[in-house]
C-alpha cells in the first residue's frame, strides 16, 4: 500500500496537505511531516508483520525447551509475545547481538525447592527471554532475566 510513498510525498506542493491511508482511516498530515509519517507508517506495518503466529509458536517452544534442559526445577507457568516489549528493546538487541532476527517473549516462571542456586522458590513474573535466530534457522534462546 505504501511502496511509492516518496514518490507521492514529493509530488505534493508545499503549501497543501498530503493524506496517508492505514488501516484507522485517512489521516491529514501536513507535508512537511508527510514522509516522515509515512516512514512511520511502513515501520509500524513492519512491525505488525514482523512475527507471524508461526514465528511466536517456535520461539515458545525454544524457551520452553530451554527451560526444560538448562533451568533445572523450574516450569513455564505461562509465555506470550509482548509487541510493545519488543519494540522498546528492539534497536538495542540487534546491534548487540549483530543480527536482524530477534524476539522478546515474557513469562511467568515458577522456581521449585530443587531449582538449584539460579533462583530461590517463588514464581518470577515477567521473566524476559531473548531469542535470536538467522534468517533461516530455529529460535535460540540468547538470555533471559529482568
Amino acid at each position: 500500500m505504501l511502496e511509492n510513498s516518496e514518490l507521492i510525498a514529493d509530488t505534493i506542493p508545499e503549501n497543501e496537505y498530503g493524506y496517508v491511508s492505514d488501516s484507522d482511516g485517512v489521516l491529514k498530515v501536513d507535508p512537511s511531516n508527510l514522509l516522515k509519517q509515512i516512514n512511520y507508517m511502513k515501520k509500524q506495518k513492519a512491525d505488525e508483520k514482523s512475527f507471524s503466529k508461526k514465528e511466536i509458536a517456535n520461539a515458545k517452544k525454544a524457551v520452553k525447551k530451554y527451560v526444560k534442559n538448562n533451568k533445572k526445577g523450574c516450569t513455564l507457568k505461562k509465555i506470550w509475545y509482548n509487541k510493545g516489549l519488543y519494540q522498546r528493546y528492539e534497536e538495542q538487541y540487534k546491534k548487540r547481538f549483530g543480527t536482524d532476527y530477534v524476539i522478546v517473549l515474557v513469562s511467568d516462571l515458577y522456581a521449585g525447592e530443587d531449582s538449584g542456586n539460579s533462583f530461590e522458590k517463588g514464581v518470577y513474573s515477567k521473566y524476559k527471554w531473548i531469542l535470536l535466530r538467522n534468517k533461516n534457522s530455529k529460535w535460540k534462546v540468547k538470555g533471559s532475566g529482568y
